[in-house]
């Protein structure tokens, strides 16, 4: 396993105890299912249930999940908030080093919205706390997940540009698209050396 980061206070958002169950319980699913890559509620499901294992209290409801947000873990930094936390799965892009360099991810689909500035207020809402990434992007070259955490981003200071594909933005740590053919669908790609970017681990499977 890599830590890439941790906060400010030395303290992981990611236990050990926590990546162990998750990471059992990716190498268990791998038992069964050898080719089929976890995502969407599978993902979501192994991270409330190693939660739960390690004695957290987690809401959770497969079928039915506020905009954004996924599951709550409760007083997860020891503040008494309940944490949303939203799971994605995302794409891990590497350099010419064999490095990670950036990580981009699928979200919001803005249709019922007409303006852009109606899309970006829509985005930018407190929907989650954080953000979960696991990448499956290496489970076939090298039988192993990174999972990325990060903090949520945020778009409308940021200068918009158009073009026949949608809108389209770029800053020093992220770039992003709102795309017409996909539903008005956001997706943003963040640098790797970002701030955004908390902690990643590799969890490679037996």
């Amino acid at each position: 396993m890599i830590v890439k980061k941790q906060d400010t206070n030395n303290k992981k958002i990611v236990s050990s105890e926590l990546l162990s169950e998750i990471s059992k319980r990716i190498n268990i699913h791998h038992m069964l299912y050898k080719t089929l890559s976890i995502k969407d509620k599978y993902w979501e499901y192994i991270l409330t249930d190693s939660y739960r294992t390690i004695g957290f209290t987690v809401k959770y409801d497969v079928e039915n999940h506020v905009s954004g947000k996924d599951l709550e873990v409760k007083n997860l930094f020891n503040d008494g908030r309940d944490i949303g936390v939203s799971c994605k799965s995302g794409k891990i892009c590497l350099n010419k080093q064999n490095e990670i360099a950036t990580i981009e991810i699928s979200s919001y689909r803005t249709t019922k919205y007409k303006t852009l500035d109606e899309k970006l207020n829509y985005i930018d809402e407190e929907h989650e706390d954080v953000v979960y990434s696991l990448s499956s992007t290496l489970f076939n070259s090298h039988k192993k997940y990174i999972l990325t955490v990060f903090t949520p981003l945020k778009f409308k200071n940021f200068k918009w540009e158009t073009n026949k594909s949608g809108y389209y933005m770029k800053s020093d740590f992220f770039t992003a698209k709102i795309l017409k053919q996909c539903s008005d669908q956001l997706w943003y790609k963040i640098n790797y050396d970002s701030p955004h970017i908390l902690e990643a681990y590799e969890i490679c499977i037996n």
